[in-house]
């Protein structure tokens, strides 16, 4: 059986990537310094007053914007569409 990862970069569209131990299931999977793509999620831009109110409880943003071993940021591609863009951080 061959073994490709780590990864240079990786998109990850379903899976774990919204579960509180997400960014330790992938990490594995991405070289230091690789990029990780979530997509699926709503810019700030676009959300209603009720998910303005919860973004504590919006842990499939936090894991990832939050989260110390990864450098993560949200891009905006158009009104109602952003992705998280995360880069792993080098093991210390």
């Amino acid at each position: 059986m061959r073994t490709y990862a780590p990864f240079d970069l990786l998109f990850s569209d379903g899976g774990p990537k919204r579960e509180p131990e997400a960014p330790t299931l992938l990490r594995p999977l991405l070289r230091p310094g690789g990029l990780l793509v979530l997509d699926d999620y709503t810019p700030e831009s676009a959300w209603t007053e009720e998910q303005r109110k919860s973004y504590q409880n919006d842990v499939s943003r936090r894991i990832w914007l939050e989260n110390p071993e990864w450098s993560a940021q949200e891009l905006q591609l158009s009104k109602d569409i952003s992705v998280i863009l995360a880069v792993r951080f080098d093991e210390a």
